[in-house]
């Protein structure tokens, strides 16, 4: 008989909002692809967005869509999906810091908070998704039943 393991809170508030906030960056994708229109809406103000910029948004969102829900419904892939993806986007934004949003592009003193906040929400993150009781209900032998 197999014990249902109830899941983290922490697991829950990782996957929704990592589906809210991939559902919401759809509309800045969206606005990636048409430049015209982001020009018009940022004035000037937001930065010009290269191909590989524009990819790495994209994949984020399709991340964010698959992994979001595999962790809420106990799937082991999903988290490491997750994770890595997470790892490399922070590895990725040191040595890209337009990858760190529009305010520590435009205020290059502020860049080592931004980065010091991204580690810190990094290792917190990872605490949350490999603690005991992630562990425990990540269980491959769970997920085989469902």
């Amino acid at each position: 008989m197999m014990r249902l393991m109830k899941r983290p809170l922490a697991i829950t508030l990782i996957s929704v909002f990592l589906i809210f906030g991939s559902l919401a960056s759809t509309v800045y994708a969206w606005l990636l692809f048409h430049p015209e229109l982001m020009e018009t809406i940022g004035q000037g103000l937001l930065p010009k967005v290269t191909r590989f910029e524009q990819s790495i948004v994209v994949v984020s969102i399709l991340v964010g869509l698959t992994a979001g829900p595999a962790m809420l419904l106990g799937h082991h892939w999903g988290r490491m999906v997750y994770s890595g993806w997470r790892v490399c986007g922070v590895i990725l934004s040191f040595f890209n810091p337009s990858l760190m949003g529009p305010s520590a592009q435009n205020v290059p003193s502020s860049l080592g908070l931004v980065k010091g906040i991204t580690i810190v929400v990094l290792f917190l993150e990872l605490y949350y998704l490999f603690n005991r009781q992630a562990n425990a209900y990540f269980l491959p032998e769970k997920n085989q039943t469902l």
